[in-house]
């Protein structure tokens, strides 16, 4: 291995550092794109919703009560009667619909319409937020309890890609129902 002495030794350092400053602009940038892009909506209330809606269907994964997830549901519809554009809600009002089709509940909708607004809420996601994960895991498990696994399984790789570090309990149905 050649030592590189004297000011070769300075050029090589500042050609290196100049490429990693470049690369690392250009994610900074992307980033930053992002962040942006994910803001919460511009109407504050809605996003307020939105967070505490999060809080109860967390609850209700933990419980399994039937008022937390309708109460989760409402604080949804009330985010999007407020900003009908904002993506977030949209996903998670379709896993709400989703639960309710599992456990075969009525409430405003009856059970038997619920599978069909989880696909058409996640869809709506995907659309308003084509880059935002959870509106594909959504969108795939609407998908997969259509009987449509090829495309749950699309979906839930695409949510994967956007984000390899989410982790979703969804997945493992999309990937069992489609024989993975």
């Amino acid at each position: 291995i050649a030592r590189i002495d004297g000011p070769t030794a300075y050029t090589v350092q500042d050609e290196v550092a100049r490429r990693i400053v470049t690369v690392l602009a250009v994610h900074v940038r992307k980033a930053e794109s992002e962040r942006v892009l994910a803001k919460p909506p511009a109407v504050w209330q809605a996003y307020d919703y939105y967070l505490q809606a999060v809080a109860c269907v967390t609850a209700y994964h933990a419980s399994y009560d039937r008022e937390t997830l309708f109460r989760g549901r409402r604080l949804l519809q009330q985010a999007l009667a407020i900003d009908p554009a904002y993506a977030r809600p949209q996903a998670a009002l379709s896993s709400c619909y989703m639960s309710q089709w599992v456990h075969r509940w009525d409430d405003d909708c009856s059970w038997t319409e619920a599978l069909d607004r989880s696909y058409r809420t996640a869809r709506e996601s995907v659309r308003l937020a084509p880059e935002l994960p959870e509106a594909h895991v959504a969108l795939g498990q609407a998908l997969t309890f259509l009987r449509q696994h090829e495309a749950g399984v699309t979906a839930v790789e695409r949510a994967i890609a956007l984000n390899p570090n989410l982790t979703s309990f969804r997945f493992a149905y999309t990937y069992i129902l489609a024989g993975e």
